[in-house]
């Protein structure tokens, strides 16, 4: 000040005057000093603190280390969680998968899967471990209740039955379990079993509710069409529960069945 005496600027007050760690606490030594000295002076004596010091100090919080790499001249410049989450887990909430372990690091703890297991939580790359199942491939092992006539897909949450070419999805339960009753149509002239020659040229030589395509094996056979469905006695016939009444989300697609509908979610991609 003009009249020689030292104006007291407290850096604590603003965190832009300070280079404190988020995690510490600013103390301002020449607002402690004011406070340490009797009747409450609000000036200081020349040269109590210089242009070359720093008017404060910083102090790690509890919980933190002081990692600073000055520490004993610039303490709390960077400050480490101390406290293991993972030996508390009740304490500090933490929810891992029983077959993912607890790791901890600087900013809390991360789940991360057993080895063998795969790890298929919600939301894999912000809360990874939540869930996680074995890595078992039922299609190899044998545990795997596909029909003899379907192939097994090994899936990350086990596996699923398709039934091969040629042959109808008789399984009783076709939405959930498909593949576990795959059966040869009852009138293989109309639905392209193997053959050297082709099955139909035109749609005309079709049944009712059938239309003549390629099948995979590039030979033209009578199929049903689109939105018919194939009964146990082979015949083609149009059930429109999707367009009539459903209970699908809006972004899943419905599929009419010989009993109903069924719903399946949309592919998307991202």
């Amino acid at each position: 000040m003009p009249d020689g005496r030292c104006l007291s600027v407290d850096e604590c007050a603003r965190p832009s005057l300070n280079s404190c760690h988020k995690d510490a606490t600013c103390i301002d030594k020449v607002f402690s000093a004011v406070l340490g000295l009797r009747g409450g002076l609000t000036g200081l004596p020349r040269g109590l603190i210089t242009g070359k010091q720093e008017g404060y100090t910083c102090e790690c919080k509890p919980g933190f280390a002081d990692i600073s790499t000055d520490r004993v001249n610039k303490p709390g410049r960077i400050c480490q969680r101390t406290s293991n989450e993972c030996s508390q887990k009740q304490t500090y909430g933490v929810d891992c998968d029983q077959n993912a372990a607890c790791v901890d690091t600087p900013e809390g703890f991360q789940c991360v899967c057993q080895p063998g297991f795969a790890d298929i939580s919600a939301s894999v790359s912000k809360l990874p471990g939540r869930k996680c199942v074995e890595v078992v491939n039922e299609c190899t092992t044998g545990k795997a209740d596909c029909s003899c006539n379907a192939d097994c897909f090994d899936r990350a949450e086990g596996y699923e039955c398709k039934c091969r070419p040629g042959f109808v999805d008789a399984s009783p339960d076709t939405a959930k379990y498909p593949g576990r009753v795959c059966n040869r149509p009852k009138s293989p002239e109309h639905y392209g079993q193997t053959s050297k020659q082709p099955q139909c040229r035109g749609s005309e030589q079709c049944g009712p509710n059938e239309e003549c395509r390629f099948n995979t094996k590039g030979e033209m056979v009578c199929q049903c069409k689109r939105g018919a469905v194939q009964q146990a006695d082979g015949k083609c016939k149009v059930f429109s529960q999707c367009e009539r009444m459903n209970e699908c989300d809006r972004n899943a697609i419905c599929s009419n069945t010989y009993d109903g509908f069924k719903c399946q979610c949309k592919v998307i991609d991202n």
